[in-house]
C-alpha cells in the first residue's frame, strides 16, 4: 500500500507553505485530486501541481462546433437555421 502525503509534508516537499497547497487542492491544480480523510487530506505520492491543463494534455480541447461555444459567440442571440447533412 502506497503511503499518502499530508498537505504539510506535501508543502515541505514541493517548498510552498500549507495554505498554498491547501489552495491548490482547493482549485484542483494537484493532479491526481487528493482525497479528504476525516480531517485531512491525504496527497498521492506522485501528484503533482498542475499550471495549464490544456498545455499538459492537448488531446483535451474544447470542441469548436459546441452549441453553447456558438451561443456564447453570438451573445444567446438566435441565428438563422442551418441546412442539416446526412452524414454516413
Amino acid at each position: 500500500m502506497v503511503k499518502h502525503f499530508t498537505v504539510r509534508e506535501f508543502a515541505s516537499k514541493h517548498r510552498r507553505s500549507d495554505e498554498t497547497v491547501r489552495r491548490w487542492i482547493n482549485s484542483g491544480k494537484i493532479y491526481p485530486a487528493p482525497t479528504f480523510d476525516g480531517y485531512q487530506y491525504l496527497i498521492h505520492p506522485s501528484a503533482q501541481k498542475i499550471s495549464n491543463y490544456e498545455k499538459l494534455n492537448p488531446t483535451i480541447s474544447l470542441n469548436k462546433n459546441c452549441k453553447l461555444l456558438k451561443s456564447i459567440k453570438t451573445d444567446g442571440k438566435k441565428q438563422s437555421p442551418q441546412k442539416r447533412t446526412l452524414t454516413t
